[in-house]
């Protein structure tokens, strides 16, 4: 279902909009209504922007509240806030920590967009915050399962998104939330058959077509270009199966964000694929690194993927046994950490160090590993499969725990 929703997303943080100007002083031009207009602002949004996608949240909200304090009244800086919230949310999407926040902060830049439309029925920076700031709230509900909050703050994202398309001069920033819905209104329809007929009441995607605008939007976006790299490399990584492209969007994002966990985690994950592994040892270690530090976002869902990644250098290019052990531990010990049973990593970690101590001839130990994959592991998985032959052999051999 958030799938749903992620195509409401305009995750855009400003536009290009038909601007009313008031000259206030002879250094600086303000938009009395469009304030994303104001060169000023687009200037000091970004660096803030960029602070909070390199997790420097505490620099990054700073300078969202001063937005906050020069124009109390405006959509502008509580949407700033909540996207933070969301932001902080990544690493672990499991954690509700930043839930009420970020809600809050939406809230409020939807009470405020309402009061700039001040009856208008055509006022296009208040339509964008709303139904920016609905579809954000629409994936935190969906995140959770609220499903009935979701579809409504959901269709109401739409709603204000529709009156959007009506411009027919759109400009780079606002492809991004057109990109999206075009390229997951299809993807949804093929993957999720019970969904159909929920995507039925929506007007029908062009995947080519999003493709084409979130590249656009990655090329020549102002603000959300950012955004738009994210969304395109999750989507060449996954969906469409391209890991040449997903690996060099990981790449730019991971050397001018270096301290976004996420971003980090993707790209060590893409260079394991590519069969980089001195790139991914590096970058592994790093990480690692940074979670003995306790930096922000560095915790056990990105130490998963780093160690487990880790293991495999160690193991396959390095011949080191000893060292694939201690860092499959270390998977299997962040992964317990969160409870993340289900996880890929946690269950190849498990069944990896199974096969270590099998072969070691440690059949306490592998009891132990192949124990808990097969309480975890799918019963119609591999590693299950393995799990339950081994401890019928152990049984035959009167292998004790």
């Amino acid at each position: 279902m958030k799938y749903l929703f992620i195509v409401c997303l305009v995750l855009c943080q400003t536009a290009r909009l038909p601007a009313q100007v008031t000259v206030v002083d002879s250094m600086t031009l303000y938009y009395e209504h469009n304030l994303l207009q104001n060169k000023f602002i687009q200037f000091f949004a970004t660096k803030a922007m960029n602070d909070m996608y390199n997790f420097k949240f505490t620099k990054a909200e700073n300078q969202y509240k001063w937005l906050q304090e020069k124009y109390p009244e405006h959509p502008l800086p509580y949407f700033l806030l909540g996207l933070s919230e969301t932001w902080k949310m990544l690493p672990n999407p499991e954690d509700e920590q930043y839930d009420e926040l970020a809600l809050a902060y939406f809230d409020q830049a939807i009470d405020y967009a309402y009061k700039l439309q001040k009856g208008e029925t055509e006022n296009l920076e208040a339509s964008f915050f709303l139904s920016a700031a609905y579809a954000f709230k629409s994936r935190i509900h969906a995140d959770r399962a609220h499903w009935s909050r979701a579809i409504f703050t959901g269709r109401r994202a739409l709603a204000h998104l529709r009156y959007i398309e009506k411009w027919e001069d759109i400009s780079p920033e606002w492809l991004l939330g057109e990109g999206l819905y075009n390229y997951y209104a299809v993807w949804i329809r093929e993957n999720y058959t019970l969904m159909r007929p929920v995507m039925a009441m929506f007007k029908r995607g062009n995947q080519k077509e999003g493709l084409k605008q979130l590249e656009k939007a990655s090329e020549n976006a102002f603000f959300v270009r950012i955004e738009a790299l994210h969304f395109l490399m999750r989507i060449y990584r996954t969906e469409e199966n391209i890991p040449d492209k997903a690996f060099t969007i990981a790449a730019y994002l991971n050397t001018t964000y270096p301290d976004n966990p996420y971003f980090q985690r993707y790209y060590v994950s893409c260079a394991y694929n590519q069969g980089n592994w001195q790139e991914t040892q590096r970058v592994g270690l790093e990480v690692m690194a940074k979670i003995e530090q306790k930096m922000d976002g560095y915790e056990a869902v990105t130490g998963r993927y780093a160690s487990y990644f880790l293991a495999n250098v160690a193991m396959v290019y390095q011949g080191n046994t000893a060292e694939a052990k201690r860092y499959f531990d270390m998977t299997v010990a962040f992964a317990e950490s969160v409870k993340a049973y289900d996880s890929g990593y946690y269950q190849a970690a498990l069944l990896e160090l199974g096969r270590i101590a099998d072969r070691e001839k440690d059949f306490k130990k592998a009891k132990s590993y192949y124990g808990k994959l097969r309480k975890h592991a799918k019963r119609n998985s591999k590693g299950y499969k393995e799990a339950k032959e081994k401890d019928k052999a152990y049984k035959r051999s009167k292998i004790e725990d």
